[in-house]
């Protein structure tokens, strides 16, 4: 009975240790919202969340009587430690990727052939490169590869969506319109492409994705393929469609807004939007 006593002290001694070393952790980083700090906060928490796990195991192991209160303890507190230390990271990426939309509206797209609108543009997509590439350098050696590929692609998807958004916003392309986009965003897609992943170039980028594709691949191929639409005939258009490439990450009634936004209102254009069905 002594031992088991012994026993029960000693893993309690190691909870409150554990729990005593995240509650100064939470303290010292929940009110910090530098990058590096953020990375070694979630870091630290995984470090608390493996030791609890690492306890509810020897609870079983060394036979203590009675030992589900101690387990019980324990997850709550993993539970706990899991919720705030992604909220932490999530709020950190709500905050960057509002950082980032603000600056891409606020200039927007129209007129982009316009040299000094084409320079506003770019020094949009300047800042928001900028702000990805900081990132990526600062949680190189902090986050692990798996976690910061993760964040950094949802920021990504983010951006892509909000550029989007912003293309959507112009209802008529002329000509050398759409030659000035297609030059800015290929050189936004390649450059943001290299932040998330070196292997991942414009010319390995695959613009067909299945159903079951990941949410980055299907925002990937939907930008890719965004930016050709401005440089493709309308056939191609059509054709990417009709041959199924384009299905899984655009609706027909996407597609028909891109061929009514770039090409003049003919018999020609009503006879492709008809096979878009």
């Amino acid at each position: 009975k002594k031992k088991k006593k012994k026993k029960r002290s000693q893993v309690s001694s190691i909870l409150d240790q554990s729990l005593q070393l995240w509650r100064l952790t939470l303290v010292h980083h929940l009110k910090l919202h530098v990058p590096i700090i953020i990375g070694t906060f979630f870091n630290d928490c995984a470090f608390v969340i493996k030791s609890l796990e690492s306890l509810s195991l020897c609870v079983f192991a060394l036979r203590i009587n009675s030992p589900h209160q101690i387990i019980k303890v324990i997850l709550k507190e993993i539970e706990s430690i899991s919720r705030i230390q992604t909220q932490k990271l999530d709020d950190f990426f709500k905050t960057q990727v509002r950082e980032i939309e603000e600056r891409v509206t606020s200039v927007g797209l129209q007129s982009s052939s316009n040299p000094e609108k084409k320079q506003r543009i770019q020094q949009s997509f300047e800042f928001a490169i900028l702000q990805l590439d900081g990132l990526d350098k600062t949680w190189e050696d902090v986050l692990s590869t798996e976690t910061k590929t993760k964040w950094m692609s949802g920021l990504v998807q983010a951006i892509y969506k909000t550029v989007l958004e912003q293309l959507h916003e112009i209802t008529d392309f002329p000509e050398d319109e759409t030659h000035a986009l297609h030059s800015l965003l290929s050189d936004f897609f390649r450059r943001t492409l290299s932040v998330v992943s070196s292997d991942q170039t414009l010319e390995t980028v695959s613009k067909s994705v299945s159903v079951d594709a990941s949410d980055w691949q299907k925002s990937v191929a939907r930008f890719a393929n965004s930016i050709d639409f401005l440089e493709l005939s309308m056939v191609q258009i059509v054709e990417r469609y009709t041959e199924g490439s384009l299905r899984n990450c655009f609706s027909a009634d996407e597609v028909r807004w891109w061929i009514k936004a770039l090409f003049s209102d003919t018999t020609f254009r009503q006879n492709n939007l008809s096979r878009i069905v």
